[in-house]
Parts: C-alpha cells; structure tokens; sequence
C-alpha cells in the first residue's frame, strides 16, 4: 500500500493537518506489518519505507544480509550545514493474541491512539521519521537548493539528513 502524497509540503507551505493525517495512516500501515523476531521478516517494512519515502521525492535503498531482514538507507543531498540522522527499527518482540485486548497487528485506532504490537516501540518514530524526512525533503531541497522554487525566506538548511 502506498502512502506518499507528495503534497504535505510545498516550495511555501507545510500543511500539518494533512501531515498529521498521513502520519497516523502511516504509522496504521506500519503496525500491520507482522515483523515478529524472531524470525524477524523487517524486509515488507522496509519496502513500505522506501516506497513511502520515493513517492515524496526520497530514493532509498534496500541493504540486507539476508533477504527477510532488509534495512533501508535513504538520503538527501544537502548543503554546508550539519547532518542529521533519523535511526529506527520495525522488528518486535513476539506477540501472543491471547494477551491482547486488540489484535497485536491490527493498528486500530481508538480513543485517538493506535494500538498494536511496535506502536511504543518503535515503529511510531519510525512512522514520524519517514514523514518528516518527507517534508524536510521539499522544504530544504526545493526551498534551499533549486533556485527557481526559492522563497523570499529561505530555511537553514543542513547538509546531509538520512535515515537508517
């Protein structure tokens, strides 16, 4: 399933009402990935980041030692300035149904939280992670470093911001 929009930011603007709204999608979408470890299988959450993470504008890619556990690396370019690091990880620790008052990969959402298995940890910061790479992705490249889309105030912008 993909996510990207593409649209929560612009060369002027941040729609956070819509980043929010992508974000708790998301983040749903992440939670119903089984990635159980053992034996893992963090590769489908992978595939999802980086397809999320390509269709606004972010190249990723796929480095695994063995197929079912893929990480992602994705960058972008950047200018003088320091770099930042998003880090995370989609596997968690095993979940019996039987102990649960949701099922453990549902990704519900009630009361307005979402509930199951990795939502604390982590794959909310992760979820948060990939929407902000997104956006920072349009404000920094398009506002900083294609002059065309230039706006009259332009962000600092760093030099390098990745995640892994």
């Amino acid at each position: 399933m993909l996510l990207g929009t593409g649209q929560l930011a612009s060369a002027q603007t941040t729609d956070w009402t819509k980043a929010n709204d992508e974000l708790m999608r998301y983040f749903q979408v992440l939670i119903r990935i089984d990635s159980q470890d053992p034996p893992g299988n963090e590769t489908a959450a992978a595939e999802l980041l980086r397809d999320y993470l390509a269709a606004n504008g972010v190249e990723g890619e796929l480095i695994a030692r063995t197929p079912e556990r893929a990480n992602l690396v994705a960058r972008i370019p950047g200018g003088d300035g320091p770099s930042l690091l998003f880090l995370g990880h989609t596997d968690v620790v095993l979940a019996d149904p039987g102990e649960w008052s949701v099922p453990p990969f549902s990704g519900e959402l009630r009361d307005g939280m979402v509930w199951g298995r990795g939502a604390l940890d982590m794959k909310s910061q992760v979820a948060a992670n990939a929407v902000a790479l997104s956006i920072a992705f349009v404000v920094c490249i398009q506002r900083i470093f294609w002059p065309s889309r230039r706006t009259a105030f332009p962000v600092p912008c760093l030099r390098r911001i990745a995640m892994l």
